[in-house]
């Protein structure tokens, strides 16, 4: 156990911008932000 706390495994994170993902799905960012709020896993 102690191995997994001294040498983690790396974190990918992947970030956009709302507004600008919103308008090129063709959705407002309220919307956007309504479904974003439903995960646990995504940190907004």
């Amino acid at each position: 156990m102690e191995r997994q706390y001294r040498d983690p495994p790396r974190t990918t994170a992947v970030t956009f911008y709302a507004p600008a993902l919103a308008r090129r799905r063709k959705t407002t960012a309220e919307a956007f932000r309504a479904v974003i709020e439903q995960f646990d896993c995504i940190v907004y």
